[in-house]
């Protein structure tokens, strides 16, 4: 009889870690919600980021959250979408910073800031179907792999990938390709309505259809003729890559940029050789070249 119970009492130990892994396994979290008339979980979306665990979904109800978001969790937030969950950065910083590897940001509207989105060291992240408004940089990707971005309209900002974001003086043993070319950048993302064109890792192109950024890495004799660039921030970003020629283009970028720290980019050259530029016009803008830091 004693034997029988142990044997049952052990079987129910053994049942209930099989369950405790199997629900390990599934990677399933909770989902939190977030409402700014008090009916959901939380109030505000930093006070459900701090009460939240990696793997948990936060959903943003409709309204306007006056804040600065920090992100050190891989978590997936969810907005209302069509501009009804906006995130208002009263103040010009970053409205959303993300540190942490696979986290989602979907569906959201962020206004008067000096950045939308920060992606900084972190990778396999994913920005979709968002709103920049008033926006410096929209979204910025900072020694980061794998970003995945999609549908995400940005009026008079743009996409900036960098090393780092405010200092341009880092040493280059730093700096790798991977943080420019291993990222997924479509053409449903736009600037001022029109399509941002991420090329990688190709060759003999030549770019004369209307687009609202350009983005080249690790690219060779491709060709851009006949831009124009209307008032974002960065027009044409050409890293790692060489015997590009860029032609007939016009430059006009935002002047009312949010920080003393940033100038607005007509045209960018870093870590490229052997390129051509040839009867461009930059107005209101910087050129910037780097070829060794």
């Amino acid at each position: 009889m004693f034997r029988n119970r142990s044997l049952i009492w052990l079987l129910g130990i053994v049942g209930l870690l099989a369950l405790v892994i199997s629900f390990v396994n599934t990677g399933e979290g909770r989902t939190l919600t977030v409402d700014i008339d008090g009916s959901g979980d939380h109030i505000s979306i930093q006070e459900a980021i701090n009460a939240s665990a990696d793997g948990d979904t936060i959903i943003v109800k409709e309204g306007i959250y006056l804040e600065n978001i920090s992100v050190t969790r891989s978590l997936t937030l969810e907005g209302a979408g069509n501009g009804r969950t906006i995130i208002d950065q009263y103040d010009y910083n970053i409205a959303v910073g993300i540190e942490c590897d696979k986290t989602s940001f979907i569906g959201f509207s962020l206004k008067n800031c000096v950045v939308g989105i920060l992606i900084e060291d972190s990778n396999n992240c994913i920005i979709n179907d968002n709103d920049f408004f008033n926006c410096s940089f929209a979204i910025g990707i900072v020694n980061s792999r794998t970003a995945s971005l999609s549908g995400n309209r940005m009026m008079d900002s743009g996409i900036y990938i960098t090393e780092n974001f405010y200092d341009f003086n880092a040493a280059q043993e730093d700096y790798s390709i991977e943080h420019w070319n291993t990222h997924t950048i479509d053409t449903s993302n736009t600037v001022n309505g029109k399509p941002v064109l991420y090329y990688t890792n190709v060759s003999g192109i030549t770019l004369s259809e209307e687009a609202g950024q350009i983005i080249l890495a690790n690219c060779t004799f491709m060709s851009i003729d006949g831009y124009s660039y209307d008032k974002g921030l960065i027009g044409i970003q050409v890293v790692y890559s060489a015997n590009i020629t860029i032609s007939n283009n016009s430059f006009i970028c935002n002047e009312n940029i949010k920080s003393t720290d940033l100038t607005p980019i007509g045209l960018e050259l870093y870590f490229s050789d052997h390129n051509y530029l040839i009867n461009n016009t930059i107005l209101s803008c910087n050129f910037q070249n780097y070829l060794e830091m």
